[in-house]
């Protein structure tokens, strides 16, 4: 199997736990149909607005939608996560004040920070990786002389200007 099939498995595989702790938050107070678009939403705006093709000068604004992007699914899957391991602390202030556990709440936020977090890495190194294959293949296309000399050794030394 193709390793970039792989590593695009990897990202589905990590985005869809990740998409069911965002529905689990949304869902309780949104309903269930805005808790699966936030769900599918959220883990696609911070997955493909890392691959799109953008202009320079658009580039740095797609690169913070896809980190508010993922820091939102993460913060929504801390909340989905301390929401289980202590029921009903979202109920009232008093029931948080009264039920908040430090321990249990770091154990949360580590839990769900790895499923986005290493699924938008392999996104950007996809993206990087297509971005090198592009130019390479523009550089081949557009110089086909220098792309030969470059991918296969001569045995004739090409010369050098002084």
């Amino acid at each position: 199997m193709n390793r970039k099939l792989l590593a695009i498995l990897a990202v589905v595989l990590l985005s869809i736990p990740s998409a069911l702790g965002v529905y689990a938050i949304v869902s309780t107070t949104r309903g269930q149909v805005a808790g699966w678009l936030a769900a599918i939403g959220i883990e696609l705006a911070y997955l493909t607005v890392v691959t799109l093709r953008v202009p320079r000068h658009l580039q740095k604004y797609s690169q913070w939608v896809a980190r508010i992007g993922v820091a939102t699914a993460i913060v929504l899957n801390i909340l989905a996560d301390y929401s289980l391991r202590v029921p009903g602390v979202f109920q009232s202030s008093s029931a948080f004040l009264s039920q908040f556990d430090w321990v249990l709440f770091l154990l949360s936020i580590l839990v769900s920070i790895p499923l986005p977090g290493l699924a938008f890495a392999i996104m950007l190194l996809l993206h990087e990786l297509e971005v090198i294959e592009r130019s390479i293949n523009d550089t081949t296309s557009t110089h086909p002389v220098t792309a030969d000399r470059r991918n296969h050794r001569s045995s004739r030394p090409v010369p050098r200007r002084p």
